[in-house]
């Protein structure tokens, strides 16, 4: 029940990506609209493990994306008091790559380091199961009732 109130989405275009060893930042744009004006929100995130590879080759500037993230506390080790930060959990790519090379490259189908891609462009921290295995977990399933 706490993961409800811990966890969000987000839709926006990518700004600033900036990759380290062990972590990463992404800030994305969120457009809204208030009495017909257009405005824009910036948000940062932390991106960490195998997000960060997907990250650092595939979220160009300008590139409209989906992030799922969860927020956690943390203080560093000259602050006072906590701070909360954005975790990306998920991102899903809503628009095309924009260089050549990345339209043909086909690792969105075959990328898979502790997750990957699904046929939707979905990235999953853990790969779907695949359909054989779905339908004997349901055969299984249904055989119990």
């Amino acid at each position: 029940m706490n993961n409800i109130c811990n966890n969000g989405t987000v839709i926006g275009y990518v700004g600033k990506v900036s990759i380290g060893n062990n972590v990463g930042y992404l800030s994305i744009g969120i457009n809204d609209y208030y009495k017909g004006i257009e405005r824009t929100t910036w948000a940062n995130f932390k991106v960490f493990n195998a997000l960060i590879p997907v990250v650092n080759q595939y979220c160009t500037v300008g590139r409209l994306i989906g992030v799922s993230y969860y927020l956690t506390n943390s203080k560093g080790p000259n602050e006072q008091f906590p701070h909360t930060d954005l975790v990306v959990s998920g991102i899903k790519f809503l628009t095309a790559p924009k260089s050549t090379q990345e339209q043909s490259d086909k690792s969105f189908d075959s990328y898979n380091d502790n997750g990957g891609f699904d046929e939707h462009g979905d990235y999953q921290t853990e790969p779907a199961p695949t359909k054989s295995k779905a339908r004997n977990q349901t055969k299984k399933a249904s055989a119990k009732a």
